[in-house]
């Protein structure tokens, strides 16, 4: 399957280094890759002509979690390349594109609202939008009573979350 992806700025062995640094009382026993999906959305906002709005007027960058349907504001449009994956390494999406267009321009007319403080709910404008997918590593460890659980690490940006208890549970079956 072929997808964009944002590039990624550490590699799995990096992942491996940087989560052993952090201490010496776990073991990684496997290591996967995931591609988890978003809809990057660009809209031109226009804002009315008393307002202060000079930041947004222009283009805006949004990104809808394509699992969750969480929405967020981008800093940037992203350094995506174009790869071939098996469809196993990508989450397979939970919402629509057309559910997370609306939810985005939603969003992003309510952020316009609220930081520039206006009470007409601006212009929001879809002018480009696509699917891409960040890159993540599943990390599978063992702490040093051998229980085991799970750390999801952001193969762009090099931070790590723990994943919640009932996904590890359901992992394991």
């Amino acid at each position: 399957m072929k997808i964009k992806t944002i590039k990624i700025g550490y590699t799995m062995e990096d992942a491996k280094e940087i989560l052993l640094k952090r201490s010496n009382k776990f073991s990684i026993l496997k290591t996967k890759m995931l591609y988890y999906p978003y809809l990057k959305i660009i809209f031109i906002i226009k804002t009315s002509k008393f307002a202060n709005a000079k930041r947004f007027n222009g283009h805006v960058v949004c990104t809808v979690d394509m699992v969750t349907g969480r929405e967020s504001l981008a800093k940037s449009h992203g350094n995506l390349e174009d790869i071939e994956v098996e469809d196993c390494f990508v989450m397979p999406s939970k919402i629509s594109e057309e559910d997370a267009r609306k939810r985005a321009a939603l969003f992003i007319g309510m952020v316009v609202m609220q930081k520039v403080k206006v009470l007409k709910i601006p212009t929001v404008t879809n002018i480009e939008d696509e699917i891409i997918y960040r890159p993540f590593y599943i990390v599978h460890c063992k702490n040093d009573t051998q229980e085991d659980f799970f750390l999801m690490f952001d193969a762009v940006t090099g931070q790590f979350t723990p994943l919640d208890t009932m996904i590890q549970n359901v992992n394991k079956k």
